[in-house]
């Protein structure tokens, strides 16, 4: 209930109080989303709770999975897949890099808020938190 009341709120605070990131217009390129909501209510507020309250430590996020040479080849081939599946909007991105003076801190703040408000928050969520208390149910 605390983070659909919390969503309502932040819905909101940005269609009322809007600040767009770099003038956007986009719902989910404004601060109040990107840093009250997705970072504080679903990365910061569950870390304190797991690692605080619950006394986790990072190993348990872990879940087992130890930095070994097997782990790290295999971590190193997805991601050059991850690339090479990715590298054909390269094209697009070098030509619209043009139409704005601030390009290089778009771009830098384009790659940064999808780590920080969605893979980080999501990946601590459904992995360390759910998947744990999942498994011990």
């Amino acid at each position: 209930m605390f983070y659909i009341i919390s969503g309502f709120i932040i819905g909101l605070t940005i269609k009322y109080y809007p600040i767009p990131i770099l003038g956007t217009t986009d719902f989910i390129t404004d601060v109040w989303y990107s840093v009250v909501f997705k970072i504080i209510l679903l990365l910061v507020v569950p870390a304190i709770v797991y690692f605080g309250w619950w006394r986790y430590t990072m190993k348990d996020l872990l879940l087992g999975i130890s930095a070994n040479p097997k782990n790290s080849m295999a971590t190193a081939i997805l991601a050059s897949a991850g690339l090479l599946l990715n590298s054909g909007h390269l094209e697009i991105i070098r030509e619209s890099l043009g139409n704005f003076t601030d390009s290089p801190s778009r771009l830098a703040v384009g790659i940064i808020i999808p780590l920080f408000i969605a893979a980080i928050p999501e990946a601590f969520f459904f992995c360390g938190f759910l998947q744990t208390r999942l498994e011990k149910r």
